[in-house]
């Protein structure tokens, strides 16, 4: 068997996650929260969002993570893209495989973070200026990613799922 073949068999083992997250706009600066300590990819930033679940939508998944995490309700999503990162485990319990995120921007109806201490350390609201000189190795995978997409004004309307079927 060739090595690529092999490859691609081990990936295909490998377990495949979806997840939602959004970068949330208040009054011209996005919202950073840093993992707390003991949750995957601690000490890092990322946005808010979590695993999409049987029967939520991926809209409604972003909307109910930003509620949980942060107590702040989401208006205005905007969709901003797709990315797949395989991610290892840094500790038992930890998930791996295929990350499969969808990635939003939406507006938050009011600036006053309620965050949930079991899993955000801290947060920041932070201008795009401010986002784009962040060192990389503070990010959780695909941060990077969605402040490029900002950067270059790539976002789509939710329309552009048309539909999911369960």
């Amino acid at each position: 068997m060739k090595k690529i073949e092999k490859e691609q068999l081990e990936k295909r083992k490998k377990k495949t996650w979806v997840v939602a997250g959004v970068m949330l706009e208040y009054q011209g600066k996005f919202l950073l929260i840093q993992q707390a300590k003991g949750a995957f990819h601690a000490g890092k930033w990322g946005v808010p969002g979590g695993m999409v679940e049987p029967g939520i939508s991926i809209p409604e998944t972003v909307k109910k993570e930003v509620r949980e995490e942060t107590g702040l309700e989401v208006e205005g999503l905007r969709f901003l893209g797709v990315i797949r990162v395989d991610l290892k485990q840094e500790k038992p319990g930890d998930p791996e495989g295929l990350f499969t995120y969808f990635l939003y921007r939406g507006k938050a109806i009011s600036g006053q973070v309620k965050r949930r201490e079991i899993e955000i350390g801290a947060y920041q609201w932070l201008t795009l200026e401010e986002l784009k000189n962040l060192p990389p190795d503070t990010l959780r995978p695909g941060v990077g990613a969605i402040i490029r997409r900002l950067e270059e004004g790539k976002e789509f309307p939710q329309e552009m799922i048309i539909e999911e079927i369960d």
